[in-house]
């Protein structure tokens, strides 16, 4: 997702225009991501039982591990992604409000000396996406291996 949308978000010509695109996408990330990841990690429980024994086996197991993988999101989410992301609602919630130089520029809060712009924090953030990404691509790996 953010190999495609990211690199569109940045041609936006004003901070306002980035937070708000930026939000959108997040709010329909949220709804929809990790929804499909649970849904992920079930269908590779439930492989991982139909195949278990008491001596589980390497599919088995790897089943698991692509369950591990797929619900790994949430946490990656809450630690790793969660300052970024809230940084960028404080962003795009003060373009809306006093904090709204009037001539479509964020004031204050990316002009701090040594605190990342919007462009390189929603840059940041389609890092910290893609690792998360990375997590399903493994768990997607995975459940291949095992099959």
């Amino acid at each position: 997702m953010s190999y495609h949308t990211v690199p569109s978000l940045l041609t936006s010509p004003s901070t306002p225009t980035i937070l708000t695109q930026w939000r959108t996408l997040y709010e329909r990330g949220k709804s929809t991501v990790p929804v499909l990841a649970l849904l992920s990690a079930a269908c590779s429980i439930g492989n991982a039982r139909g195949l278990y024994h008491p001596q589980a086996t390497y599919r088995t197991k790897t089943f698991i591990a692509a369950a591990a993988a797929a619900v790994g999101i949430v946490p990656w989410t809450l630690t790793a992604m969660i300052g970024t992301n809230n940084e960028l609602m404080l962003r795009e919630e003060a373009g809306k409000g006093p904090m709204d130089d009037g001539a479509g520029r964020v004031r204050d809060r990316e002009n701090k000396p040594g605190q990342l712009n919007t462009r390189e924090l929603v840059l940041r953030w389609a890092w910290l996406n893609a690792g998360r990404g990375a997590l399903m691509l493994v768990a997607t790996w995975l459940s291949f291996e095992a099959l």
